[in-house]
């Protein structure tokens, strides 16, 4: 993602490259030109040194353009006076992009440049290209794989019980009820001194609340509903309201939550899961 350029810095470059194409008076002969400096790129990653120098070691490795890679933290780079650094590249955690919109540090990445082919957005989760990555009605960066939500499920149980997949967070609740019965399983029910749940949801830190909003969202938002999460006229929290507190209390939550880089695990070796609501990256 790219910083705004400062005006400034463009005006000074042509005042010192106009003397060279110009030359001296009275002579035919052009100056010798220098050689070419190759030009350095400055990244910025905010809060992820891990992936600061992944990026480094890559870049390196697969380009021989020169890159200055700078390390910042969220309370550095947030507010009025947060700065970064210079950096013509951000990468950042998502829920800055409206303070650094709306602050002009970074601009609106070129609709043809989301449209190529070489990017072909179509791959990309929609919630991502239409939510995540956008501030009003610009895109201002893209993603490198930010977890979402997923269903899995386990084919062969419902191909044997001639299931439907749920549509509905109702719908998802009753066959997590029906299939939390062995009995119901038939032939594919584990052994009996293995461990059986009918689902595992991501419940660890920082999960469990976007798994609220998630069973909350069909409640929360409809055509006659122009506020959500926050009253639009006062900013009043919503978070107390009836569809929150409703799906709160009906959520019958699995047993023993794990952390989210368990979940699939549990499901590829038939442990515990038919059904799977997962971050998926």
């Amino acid at each position: 993602m790219n910083t705004p350029r400062p005006k400034n810095a463009l005006l000074i470059a042509l005042a010192i490259v106009l003397p060279i194409v110009l030359g001296c008076p009275g002579t035919n002969t052009p100056p010798p030109k220098p050689p070419p400096v190759p030009r350095t790129l400055h990244l910025l990653v905010i809060d992820d040194d891990n992936l600061a120098t992944a990026i480094e070691q890559e870049w390196l490795a697969r380009s021989d353009t020169p890159i200055k890679l700078h390390r910042s933290t969220v309370a550095e780079v947030s507010g009025a006076s947060g700065k970064l650094l210079g950096a013509e590249v951000v990468v950042f955690p998502s829920g800055l992009i409206g303070e650094f919109a709306e602050y002009e540090r970074i601009v609106p990445l070129e609709e043809k440049l989301l449209a190529s082919e070489d990017f072909d957005q179509r791959d990309v989760f929609e919630s991502l290209r239409r939510g995540e990555t956008t501030w009003g009605r610009q895109s201002f960066a893209v993603s490198l794989g930010s977890p979402q939500l997923t269903l899995m499920y386990r084919q062969d149980i419902f191909q044997s019980l001639d299931l439907t997949l749920p549509t509905t967070w109702s719908a998802y609740q009753q066959l997590v009820e029906q299939l939390a019965d062995r009995d119901a399983l038939g032939n594919l029910a584990p052994p009996a001194d293995e461990r059986w749940v009918s689902a595992s949801e991501p419940l660890g830190e920082g999960w469990a609340g976007q798994m609220l909003l998630a069973r909350a969202a069909a409640y929360a938002r409809h055509p006659n509903q122009y506020s959500t999460i926050f009253d639009l006229r006062d900013m009043r929290p919503l978070i107390n309201g009836d569809p929150f507190v409703r799906r709160s209390k009906n959520w019958l939550k699995p047993r023993q939550p794990k952390p989210t880089h368990e979940h699939r695990h549990r499901l590829r070796c038939d442990e515990i899961s038919f059904l799977d609501v997962a971050p998926w990256r």
